[in-house]
């Protein structure tokens, strides 16, 4: 009796793949936490350079003011000027006057939009392999 019960014991102290089963279970845990983490710094950044490229942008426009489409042309120019190699190509810039007959009486809005790619396919799977960012800007003409 007292043999088996050495046997069974001595059963329980072999402890030799522990390791490599504690890590099949968690680095999809940790590689996931990774990508979310890469994902949202890539996120933050190119929304924060958006912003900033609209804020500029619009204050060029109030700053240079020419003609209508003059100013609208100037203002598209510095954001596409502004932007990155990553943001230029596709940038939508969309310039409006709150006074339609007199530019120079009411607000500039810029509003710049982009569809950021996705670093990782883990976030892909969710968005459709990019997230629609949006920047609007408006401050007073004259």
């Amino acid at each position: 009796m007292k043999s088996l019960w050495k046997r069974l014991c001595a059963l329980g102290r072999h402890e030799g793949g522990q390791g490599i089963v504690e890590l099949a279970l968690t680095l999809p845990l940790v590689l996931a936490l990774l990508c979310g983490m890469l994902e949202l710094g890539w996120i933050c950044a190119n929304k924060l350079q958006l912003d900033n490229i609209c804020r500029e942008s619009t204050r060029y426009g109030i700053t240079y003011a020419a003609s209508n489409a003059e100013n609208q042309a100037m203002v598209k120019n510095r954001a596409v000027a502004l932007a990155t190699d990553n943001l230029k190509t596709g940038l939508t810039i969309d310039v409006t006057y709150s006074d339609a007959s007199d530019y120079r009486a009411g607000d500039l809005t810029v509003t710049l939009s982009y569809n950021l790619p996705t670093l990782t396919p883990l976030l892909g799977i969710f968005s459709g392999n990019s997230i629609p960012l949006k920047s609007t800007c408006s401050m007073k003409m004259g």
